[in-house]
């Protein structure tokens, strides 16, 4: 959850590699796309995927080196948010091909291959994306994982496994000291709480994860639960609702995600009327 340091840490990578150490630059690269992407800085980010495809360009290879993938995993999310579908199925066919060459990992989890499984999600292609990411508890990718589930388990209206989920959630946190994992619980546990109808507890908890990940500085995680909690105090009928989605939809907009917008502006017409 640290991503500005990463965004840090990565920027200084490129800067100390470029044009000496092909290696290393590609590694900056992929991890700054990541960054810049959890970030907000979405252009950015495409720039840099820019950039290192036009680095791999002359690889013989027919796919990516696997520690570039990440990148390319992230790419594909983006393009997904932003609307651009046809780009989107390039690199979500890309990433499809690279992980059923290794399917090994799929034994051991991926830290590269959340990112697509998120992208499939926002297809609706759930199955293919569970398979993509399977929960090993305890290891480096658990977490990643863990997010994952949240959003699928929320937007598949599973609210009989919520509990079991927010539970393993903070618990991997707190043994793996992950900043952004207690948000996604947060936003889980509120969702659950506002299907439930019972706004008075969904509200705090979305606000909580609206406020932990303004804090990160992650922006699109910000706004999506920005909007959630929107959608519950509308429901609650509290007048507050507006001025969250007000807060919400310029952030969907400069960064082109298209249907987050579309929502927002939906239901800030209706709070107008």
């Amino acid at each position: 959850g640290r991503y500005a340091e990463a965004e840090a840490h990565a920027s200084a990578c490129v800067e100390r590699s470029g044009g000496i150490d092909s290696g290393s630059y590609l590694h900056g690269l992929t991890w700054r796309v990541a960054a810049r992407f959890m970030l907000g800085q979405w252009e950015s980010a495409l720039a840099d995927q820019a950039e290192l495809e036009r680095v791999v360009a002359e690889d013989p290879r027919e796919l990516p080196a696997g520690y570039t993938m990440r990148a390319y995993t992230f790419t594909a999310l983006c393009r997904q948010l932003r609307g651009e579908l046809d780009e989107a199925d390039r690199y979500i066919e890309l990433g499809r091909r690279y992980f059923d060459s290794v399917r090994s990992m799929r034994r051991r989890g991926s830290l590269q291959a959340q990112p697509l499984a998120l992208a499939l999600a926002h297809r609706g292609r759930f199955e293919e994306a569970l398979v993509l990411c399977p929960l090993m508890p305890r290891t480096a990718g658990a977490g990643l994982t863990l997010e994952l589930l949240c959003e699928i388990t929320a937007t598949q209206q599973r609210w009989e496994d919520a509990a079991g989920l927010v539970a393993a959630t903070r618990a991997e946190a707190e043994i793996g000291e992950q900043l952004q994992l207690p948000l996604y619980a947060d936003r889980l546990e509120g969702r659950a709480a506002a299907a439930a109808g019972d706004v008075e507890r969904a509200a705090p908890l979305l606000r909580r994860s609206t406020e932990g990940f303004a804090a990160l500085g992650a922006r699109w995680e910000e706004a999506w639960s920005r909007l959630l909690l929107a959608e519950v105090l509308v429901a609650g009928g509290q007048q507050d609702a507006g001025r969250e989605l007000a807060a919400a939809l310029p952030v969907f907009e400069q960064l082109g995600s298209v249907r987050e917008a579309e929502r927002t502006r939906a239901y800030l017409a209706d709070v107008a009327v």
